[in-house]
């Protein structure tokens, strides 16, 4: 899914080496996903089908948009970055230097990144719990689309990061070893 965009401070080779830990580590995307998109999404629809069964208002659309534009689209921007701080600078780079890898500046630039979505996304949040509810429809959508810009953004660095974790390097780093020593000595070596 993020593999065709690449940001201009994310150079090439580290896109390329975002892919490759990427593609190697396929079945762990739900690791991810899980508490970072499915879980908070899935309690605002919660919500919003408790406006429909208990409010008194339940015809009204703006109060479905309201309830949406509270500041819980920021908060699960805010809540993605907030999990990544364990894995953006805790590793073995020693390790990433005898594959002939360094990170650190990946990771210093993916960290800059988390740092102004979590201010924009404080500044969002903050916005829409003070002027919520929302009488505007232009400012309803404008809210809903800086939102969800805001979340895949989000997703885009929190992703990016969670991918950078020790363990999945190093077994990304061996694969990749793997492989090539199998095109070089043949198809039957490691095999044994």
């Amino acid at each position: 899914m993020f593999k065709k965009l690449n940001f201009a401070i994310i150079s090439n080779t580290e896109q390329e080496l975002l892919s490759a830990i990427e593609d190697h580590h396929k079945n762990d995307n739900a690791l991810w996903k899980l508490p970072n998109l499915v879980i908070p999404i899935a309690t605002i629809f919660l919500a919003l089908i408790c406006l429909l069964a208990f409010s008194e208002n339940r015809l009204n659309p703006i109060n479905y948009l309201n309830l949406i534009i509270n500041g819980s689209l920021p908060l699960i921007a805010i809540n993605q970055i907030s999990s990544i701080g364990v894995h953006i600078f805790k590793y073995d780079r020693t390790t990433e230097n005898n594959f002939g890898k360094d990170t650190f500046m990946l990771r210093t630039k993916l960290f800059w990144y988390s740092i102004s979505v979590l201010v924009i996304g404080v500044i969002l949040f903050a916005f829409q719990v003070i002027s919520n509810p929302f009488g505007s429809w232009l400012l309803l959508f404008l809210m809903i689309i800086l939102s969800i810009c805001l979340i895949w953004f989000s997703s885009y660095i929190s992703r990016r990061v969670f991918l950078l974790q020790d363990t999945f390097v190093e077994k990304t780093f061996d694969n990749i070893i793997r492989e090539e020593a199998k095109n070089k000595l043949g198809k039957n070596w490691g095999d044994e």
